[in-house]
């Protein structure tokens, strides 16, 4: 087996995890969107979960198919066309991506996220 098949078969099998993510995690979030209504919670909050969880499988997914087109792509013979192409799905895909954080996390991804502020036991001890 050459190198160039080898890294094709990776790629291959990271396209085939990310789509595998995005199904399972879809499968997942249907699953258990339908337990809730089946349990009684309003339609209203499940459906936000469902979105949410959607999302996050989407995302984890895409993360494993930018993966795949870049390893294919620089595995294949680098000709204009091909560059041309892997930039506009890098493009495409990394506006999901920030539009899906966005959604999820209520902010974007290169913003800081907000941290907890812990607060420390007072001590009258001075």
């Amino acid at each position: 087996m050459t190198f160039q098949v080898m890294i094709e078969l990776v790629a291959r099998c990271l396209e085939g995890m990310g789509i595998a993510v995005v199904f399972a995690g879809g499968v997942a979030a249907i699953v258990n969107f339908a337990r809730r209504l089946i349990a009684g919670d309003a339609f209203e909050a499940g459906s936000s979960t469902l979105r949410e969880r959607l999302a996050r499988a989407t995302l984890l997914g895409l993360e494993f198919l930018v993966a795949a087109d870049i390893i294919a792509t620089v595995a294949a013979v680098p000709t204009p066309a091909n560059l041309l192409m892997l930039t506009g799905i890098i493009l495409l895909r990394t506006f999901l991506s920030a539009t899906l954080v966005l959604e999820v996390e209520g902010r974007w991804p290169w913003s800081a996220a907000p941290r907890e502020v812990h607060s420390l036991p007072f001590s009258a001890h001075s």
